[in-house]
């Protein structure tokens, strides 16, 4: 009677144990489901943000009625601003190294603008063409970085 009593209930703690563990994959699926699509979001706005960052779509951007270097500048910079906090929240979703990454390309992008500023006169076109001189020269590695983590860390 002792031993069936003894089965009865390790199987009752079995059945409890297998049923819980059910639960716990269902739960992670359903999270999942839901997340997934989240975290491509994120990704896909990163990439394009990161995208945008290079020089020259910049300067597409950027209104050609801005003719002196201070301008042009401040237009480049307030455009990054404006993308990175509307992005801010996507941290939430992406791997911290692809986080890190992203942050360091607009900091290598908004570096360039500045020393392209410091190295001409007032003149716009000597901005632009000096801003696109270096962006070529330097390769924009922390920028190629960030894409390669956001193309490899995807969901």
């Amino acid at each position: 009677m002792q031993t069936l009593f003894a089965q009865s209930i390790a199987l009752l703690l079995l059945v409890i144990a297998v049923s819980f563990i059910l639960f716990l994959m269902i739960r992670h699926l359903q999270v999942r489901r839901v997340m997934l699509p989240l975290e491509i979001q994120a990704y896909e706005r990163l990439l394009l943000f990161v995208e945008r960052l290079k020089p020259e779509g910049l300067l597409m951007r950027t209104p050609s009625t801005a003719d002196s270097k201070e301008h042009i500048r401040h237009a480049l910079l307030t455009g990054i601003n404006i993308e990175w906090e509307h992005n801010l929240s996507q941290q939430l979703y992406v791997d911290p190294v692809v986080w890190l990454a992203t942050s360091a390309a607009r900091d290598e992008v908004i570096l360039l603008i500045q020393k392209a500023a410091d190295d001409t006169s007032d003149s716009g076109s000597l901005f632009r063409q000096r801003l696109l001189n270096l962006a070529a020269q330097s390769g924009l590695p922390a920028c190629n970085r960030a894409l390669r983590n956001l193309h490899q860390k995807r969901p």
